[in-house]
């Protein structure tokens, strides 16, 4: 039969869009997260997969596109596309991305009409088995996870030390069936309250607040009694469109060295630059590189910072962007090259069937990625690194953990997202990187937002957008190996095996009267 669409469905299904939006920054309308999804779930209560796959991808695409319209300013801006290139670019990404909720609306009216599970013991784990394929496939693009939106309210997130992120998200999803359940049943409100959706949320409600509660005395308590690191970080606000002109890479020397000559009165053990700071190659070009080593000499601290590198492998040139850890000496200790690259931002995924690709920002050349989970071994203790969107993926800090890193340091480069929401949206992931495996974070970016965030997720100081900033303070060094540090993404991994096993179990057999 035809597929009917109703308009009331629809317009409930962009109500669901628009709320989910609104829950992240920088709106941080967080409280709608909790009833977001109740419109879609009304819009698909009695529909037929088909139409329920529509209602989700519409809800999709409104949520989506209000979640990441960033992205065409990126490639207008700094990318060179005029506009209707850019907008096709965003909408094909969005398309992709609203997929997720069309599946997910389809797989659960698939599921009720097949099989009569109960919604709670399908939409869940349905949900949060999407995320985790979302966050693999592809190279993974886990923006904004549903969880992600509660990045402020502590007690509720500290769970993530045992279940990462997707805990929080499976959480959202559980209240969300309860109030469903709770406004659109016919039952008298008293069963209704009473009905076993209900009971069970506000249940593990309370369990999570509990374990929140003492989770952040637990870390409060070792914090206060642990050595700590004296860092800065210095926020040069080095306008993109200058950034890598020739003649203004000595004017960002300079900024960079004034402002941390403001922040050496208050004697930081490490400095800490953004991503690229030193726009040129370091080491390579001799001039610029002597004079950075010759101002790291004077102040007598540990710097680390972003450049990019270039190395010559069987003639040919290979491209990094790298994280140098230098000594008071001047001797670069270490580096960390970004493994996680930026697809068409730093190289170009199937170049070799489809050579006519172009990145679509501006960037040196192809990088290659570095080491999986490499640190940097301070003498306060080892630092685990991640550059730009890598402190969007998990398992980058997690595998750095696992490698004895004490502090997890952020460097990025954030101006290309201009006062968009997106840096905001940024900084909220790396908040769970926090409570996941209970470290410290610091963030240096180069126009904002740069950050000092607890091991408890607590946001203890950050700069404002597009201003010259210096951040100084006391990180704890902590080394606590978490569950979540230990196992990783079981929980949505679980959830994933769990909502095909279900499918599996409609499609074999039939449904009893």
């Amino acid at each position: 039969p035809p597929v009917q669409i109703k308009p009331h469905f629809l317009i409930a299904s962009v109500f669901s869009g628009l709320l989910l939006t609104l829950s992240f920054p920088k709106w941080n309308a967080d409280f709608l997260v909790w009833i977001a999804l109740v419109p879609l779930l009304w819009a698909i209560g009695n529909q037929r997969p088909r139409q329920a796959f529509i209602y989700g991808g519409l809800s999709g695409v409104v949520h989506f596109i209000t979640l990441v319209y960033w992205i065409s300013h990126v490639m207008t801006l700094y990318g060179g596309l005029s506009w209707p290139p850019a907008i096709a670019v965003l909408l094909l990404l969005v398309c992709y991305l609203s997929l997720f909720p069309a599946i997910f609306c389809a797989v659960v009216s698939y599921l009720k009409e097949k099989s009569g599970f109960p919604l709670l013991t399908t939409a869940p784990f349905v949900w949060v088995g999407l995320e985790i394929i979302r966050s693999n496939f592809l190279t993974g693009f886990p923006w904004e996870l549903l969880g992600y939106a509660l990045y402020r309210r502590l007690h509720l997130i500290q769970i993530c030390d045992l279940t990462g992120v997707f805990g929080v998200s499976l959480l959202v999803v559980i209240v969300n069936i309860a109030l469903y359940r709770l406004v659109t049943s016919s039952a008298p409100w008293k069963r209704r309250l009473l009905c076993n959706e209900t009971i069970f949320a506000l249940l593990i409600i309370g369990v999570v607040l509990s374990y929140g509660e003492i989770r952040i005395r637990q870390v409060k308590n070792a914090a206060s009694s642990a050595g700590v690191i004296p860092v800065a970080l210095v926020q040069g606000n080095i306008d993109q469109s200058l950034k890598w002109s020739p003649e203004y890479q000595e004017k960002t020397i300079d900024i960079y060295e004034n402002l941390t000559k403001k922040a050496l009165q208050e004697k930081p053990a490490l400095v800490i630059w953004p991503e690229t700071a030193l726009p040129f190659y370091y080491g390579v070009d001799e001039t610029l590189s002597r004079r950075v080593v010759e101002f790291i000499q004077s102040t007598g601290t540990y710097f680390l910072f972003g450049s990019p590198a270039v190395e010559s492998v069987q003639g040919a040139y290979r491209y990094k962007n790298r994280a140098y850890l230098v000594s008071p000496d001047g001797t670069t200790v270490d580096y960390y090259d970004k493994y996680h690259l930026v697809p068409y931002g730093e190289y170009i995924p199937l170049k070799k069937w489809f050579p006519f690709l172009e990145k679509l920002v501006q960037s040196i050349g192809d990088f290659m990625p570095g080491e999986k989970g490499k640190t940097l071994h301070y003498p306060g203790g080892v630092l685990g690194p991640v550059i730009c969107f890598e402190s969007i993926f998990p398992y980058l800090s997690r595998s750095q953990v696992q490698n004895g890193a004490v502090m997890l340091v952020n460097i990025t480069n954030d101006a290309w997202f201009g006062k968009t929401s997106a840096p905001y949206q940024h900084l909220s992931m790396l908040v769970f990187r926090t409570v996941e495996n209970r470290r410290c974070a610091v963030r240096a970016a180069n126009t904002g937002i740069s950050a000092i965030i607890e091991a408890t997720g607590q946001v203890e100081q950050q700069s404002p957008l597009f201003e010259p900033y210096v951040l100084i303070g006391s990180v704890p060094v902590l080394s606590e190996l978490t569950l979540y540090s230990r196992t990783g993404d079981l929980l949505a991994y679980g959830c994933c095996l769990w909502a095909l096993g279900l499918v599996l179990w409609a499609i074999l057999t039939k449904r009893k009267p």
